[in-house]
């Protein structure tokens, strides 16, 4: 059987949270013990349903706000030494990567080597902020149906298409889409908090090793 091609991407999400910063309700927490991850895979197949035919796979875990603005230097005291790749957390996607061939039901257990890259307090996976970005694998068949995939499935969160062999840290990252009304509905029922349908982004967190011909020289 010929070898797959795989990638992570990342999936950038924006929670609501409206009625908590009103004072109408606790601020969110998510228990990822108890999330249906299964149904977080069939929502994400369902929205990027694009060819060619790829497979996706999710992990038991996301990145939460806390980590992400963490990574940007955000919180008063910390000292911050932002680079592109930890704050774009493609060290998530790696660690993704690596474990792809171990998933279950296409779920990846991904949850002890994130372990680590959550920062306190908030590796407690089962009281976390919301997930404001949600890795997941696409398995191609090889690379050109991995990046061709990728170029179609921009437009399904109203994103223009790319050219996927140029870099994704300008861009990708740049350009804002938003959420189908029945994704945004998904998510809230998967995750228990309302997420807003702008601003969202997708990523490439991590790949397979691209073959000589597309390297750039």
């Amino acid at each position: 059987m010929a070898k797959k091609f795989n990638m992570v991407l990342g999936l950038h999400i924006t929670p609501d949270f409206s009625d908590a910063e009103a004072g109408r309700a606790p601020p969110p927490r998510v228990n990822h013990d108890t999330v249906d991850f299964g149904k977080l895979r069939a929502a994400l197949k369902e929205t990027f349903c694009y060819r060619p035919s790829v497979e996706i796979l999710v992990g038991n875990d996301t990145v939460d706000q806390v980590t992400v603005q963490m990574r940007f230097g955000m919180f008063p005291g910390v000292p911050a030494a932002p680079t592109e790749d930890l704050m774009a957390c493609h060290d998530f996607g790696q660690v993704m990567l690596g474990l792809v061939g171990t998933e279950s039901n296409g779920i990846i257990d991904v949850r002890k080597a994130w372990q680590t890259k959550h920062v306190e307090p908030v590796r407690d996976r089962a009281y976390a902020p919301p997930p404001v970005l949600i890795p997941f694998v696409v398995v191609a068949d090889d690379f050109e149906d991995a990046m061709i995939w990728q170029a179609n499935t921009r437009p399904a969160i109203g994103l223009d298409p790319f050219d996927p062999l140029e870099s994704t840290t300008e861009g990708q990252m740049a350009q804002h889409g938003h959420l189908s009304s029945e994704f945004q509905n998904s998510l809230h029922d998967i995750f228990g908090c309302p997420y807003k349908a702008y601003p969202v982004m997708l990523d490439r967190l991590a790949m397979d090793k691209t073959p000589g011909w597309a390297a750039p020289n």
